[in-house]
């Protein structure tokens, strides 16, 4: 049987990555636009406070939250996360926007599809893997920017970056 995580898991993210604040981050639209690529049948929800008017955000005395719930396979993934605004601060209960809060459940989708495998090394920091045939045909291509890109973007082990130092420092010159 496939692992449904390590299929997502190994989905080349990091060209997506945008920064704000000196930190990686995949869009909410990217990262759902790769996760129904991939599985169509993925489904996400915001759970709503039932208890305050159907909210689709939680509070507490000083703040709030969102929870989002994402399903692929039918396995479930929930995120809580606080309302911040945009240095990842708390904002004060009496301060919350619709804005706040939808921004807030993008960010939670995000996550919670990372929970799946797709986009978590944003927050492992790790790099993109890439298939020996993918390496292969980079190789081949004798295309120094898509070196390049591989080289930067990618766990490579030594022996490919070896081979990529040997073929491109030569293209690179020439």
């Amino acid at each position: 049987m496939d692992n449904y995580y390590l299929n997502l898991r190994s989905i080349p993210v990091r060209k997506h990555f945008e920064k704000k604040g000196g930190l990686d981050y995949l869009s909410w639209a990217k990262a759902w636009d790769m996760l129904k690529r991939n599985y169509p049948n993925a489904e996400y929800w915001v759970v709503r406070d039932e208890t305050n008017n159907n909210c689709n955000y939680f509070t507490n005395s000083n703040s709030g939250w969102v929870t989002v719930v994402v399903s692929v396979e039918h396995i479930e993934h929930s995120i809580d996360l606080a309302i911040m605004d945009h240095r990842n601060k708390a904002i004060a209960k009496n301060e919350i926007t619709s804005v706040d809060v939808m921004n807030t459940i993008q960010r939670a989708l995000t996550k919670a599809v990372a929970m799946h495998g797709l986009g978590i090394i944003a927050w492992t920091g790790e790099k993109d893997y890439i298939s020996d045939q993918k390496f292969e045909e980079v190789l081949a291509s004798k295309d120094y920017n898509k070196a390049v890109n591989i080289y930067n973007n990618y766990n490579l082990n030594s022996e490919q970056k070896e081979l990529i130092k040997k073929q491109f420092k030569k293209a690179k010159n020439e």
